[in-house]
């Protein structure tokens, strides 16, 4: 009985920050009613997402508890959550739980700079100080268009996306993968900033990106301590009060 009294506190407190992605995101106008957060249930093949009410396109600056669902490994609805519908590109989601163990948050957006890169086949550079971490990899570029709504665009767009923490889809938007909800949440607004400055600093001279020194380190991949993912959280979330 313990046990299972644990399983849902913690789906409860994952629907909440679910939730609280949504809220953030929408907050730095990266989401406005389209867009998804997801988050794998620990322990199981269970992911929670947010999902709308049927019929009904709100924004994701309003997303509840409520209204995140809880579906199978493979996007099948689980529970009693009635009135509510899961994305249709289930499958961007699901196709990148299934091959990367290490992934427990996968966030898409529309993001309109890292997207306007996207279609411009321009890659997003590490020049920035704050929040270069996302960029230290290569950012991979997935050529389809198409909504991700079945199993082989989702799984030919995990193939491209790799073991990094970013996908940019062109002309469609942008993918974000984290060990936490935290982090696939500060891996998406840090690649906004770092596209916001290339822009800036290009219109300024020739843009200049961090020293390899910076972002090549060896022989783990670079990626925001623990204690920076809590901290820039809090700050995000108390912009919401």
């Amino acid at each position: 009985m313990k046990r299972k009294d644990d399983k849902i506190s913690l789906v409860l407190e994952l629907k909440s920050k679910v939730a609280t992605a949504c809220r953030i995101l929408h907050h730095q106008g990266l989401v406005g009613y389209l867009g998804h957060v997801s988050a794998r249930v620990p322990g199981s093949d269970e992911i929670l997402i947010n999902a709308r009410r049927k019929g009904i396109y709100s924004s994701l600056g309003d997303v509840t508890s409520e209204e995140v669902a809880l579906t199978d490994i493979n996007g099948k609805m689980l529970g009693d959550e009635t009135g509510l519908s899961i994305p249709g590109e289930m499958e961007l989601h699901t196709s990148i739980f299934r091959v990367r163990s290490d992934v427990n948050s996968v966030i898409h957006t529309h993001q309109p700079l890292a997207t306007a890169f996207g279609i411009a086949g321009r890659d997003i550079l590490p020049v920035f100080n704050e929040g270069f971490e996302v960029l230290a990899s290569r950012m991979p570029l997935f050529e389809k268009r198409d909504l991700i709504t079945t199993r082989e665009l989702g799984e030919a767009m995990a193939r491209e996306m790799g073991e990094n923490d970013i996908c940019i889809l062109r002309g469609h938007g942008i993918v974000t993968t984290g060990r936490s909800v935290e982090e696939a949440t500060l891996n998406a607004i840090n690649l906004e900033l770092q596209a916001r400055m290339n822009i800036i600093a290009a219109l300024l001279e020739t843009l200049r990106q961090m020293p390899k020194n910076r972002i090549e380190p060896l022989p783990e991949r670079l990626s925001l301590s623990p204690s920076k993912i809590q901290g820039a959280w809090k700050y995000y979330v108390s912009l919401l009060i």
